[in-house]
């Protein structure tokens, strides 16, 4: 879809919101554009390095992201108007290899919040308030428990 010219892209896209409305479809939709998952889609899986790192309905996980990973990848969102600029956050650290990933958390490397125990062990999901799931090591990492 990326390859598109953006008025193509934009017919190709208010078609598929039309007939999603119309008759009562369910996409999957992978894209790296959160602007348009945001106008297509009524709930957002962010993955990192193939993990569901968090899972919520659009508007929830846009204004409480809650996994440094989503809330790095909103942060560079262009916004349309060059007079308000929104703090970006810069991820710091390597990238594991999908090939070799490392024996914790995936993110662990690059993430802020990472403890030891992100290290070493695999964080599950957990829900949390208004149906979002993100791994409980963050949780706590972050001291949000």
């Amino acid at each position: 879809m990326s390859a598109l010219d953006v008025s193509v892209q934009a017919q190709i896209l208010n078609l598929m919101k039309d007939l999603q409305g119309k008759f009562g479809l369910t996409y999957i939709f992978i894209s790296h554009n959160l602007s348009v998952v945001k106008h297509l889609c009524d709930r957002i899986g962010v993955i990192y390095l193939g993990n569901l790192v968090e899972l919520a309905g659009k508007e929830e996980l846009f204004k409480n992201m809650l996994h440094p990973y989503t809330q790095a990848l909103i942060s560079a969102i262009p916004i349309p108007d060059p007079s308000l600029e929104r703090e970006k956050i810069l991820l710091e650290g390597d990238v594991p290899t999908p090939i070799n990933p490392p024996k914790g958390c995936p993110f662990a490397t690059r993430c802020m919040y990472a403890a030891e125990l992100c290290k070493r062990e695999r964080p599950g999901l957990e829900d949390v308030a208004e149906a979002i799931a993100w791994p409980a090591i963050y949780t706590a990492a972050a001291g949000r428990r």
